[in-house]
């Protein structure tokens, strides 16, 4: 059964990265097996409860193991917490994260958490297709063949390998040209037709 449960949004990035496995509530909230689901930004976790227990009080031997999966600094963040929620019987809900995915137009949730987002990145210009004239292989003597990756391409003749990867046509060709020069000036002689 899915179930209701709302978080503090401090909370939310400690359950986004795996260091909140629990919560510490007033009343008991589900059972083993029931489901719930958190919104972070523009994603949707769906995590599991794996196991519930209560307590009318927390001891010295089992408040670090708590604060540590509640996601706190030290115990005595969650006993300030206790305390702040006025809390007098306490249920441990131990969870999971079963699933996660973005968030769409027909989920209709309302997001009420604001994550910054890091200032957007300006890329440089990249060289035109056709403003980059291929030169022949020193090797082999021919134009070597422009392999087409999912990342990017490379260009490759008989002879020489490598595992450069570039983002466009012009950004290969200009690698090629750059390894055709280095060879020119270092092993041999060249002829640019």
């Amino acid at each position: 059964m899915q179930i209701d449960l709302k978080f503090d949004d401090r909370f939310l990035e400690s359950l986004w990265s795996g260091e909140k496995t629990s919560t510490i509530r007033g009343k008991k909230k589900g059972e083993p097996g029931d489901t719930f689901l958190v919104e972070y930004g523009d994603l949707i976790m769906e995590f599991k409860i794996v196991y519930v227990w209560g307590t009318k009080a927390l001891t010295d031997s089992n408040t670090r193991a708590i604060s540590d999966r509640e996601g706190f600094y030290c115990p005595e963040d969650l006993i300030e917490y206790i305390a702040e929620k006025g809390y007098e019987h306490l249920w441990i809900h131990e969870f999971m994260l079963v699933g996660q995915r973005r968030k769409g137009r027909r989920d209709g949730i309302v997001t009420t958490t604001v994550m910054k987002m890091p200032e957007p990145m300006i890329p440089e210009q990249l060289p035109e297709e056709d403003t980059v004239k291929l030169k022949k292989c020193p090797i082999c003597d021919i134009f070597p063949k422009l392999m087409e990756y999912p990342d990017g391409y490379l260009y490759r003749c008989p002879e020489y390998r490598r595992d450069e990867r570039w983002p466009t046509k012009a950004r290969a060709a200009e690698s090629w040209n750059n390894w055709v020069k280095y060879w020119v000036k270092y092993m041999g002689e060249y002829e640019d037709p």
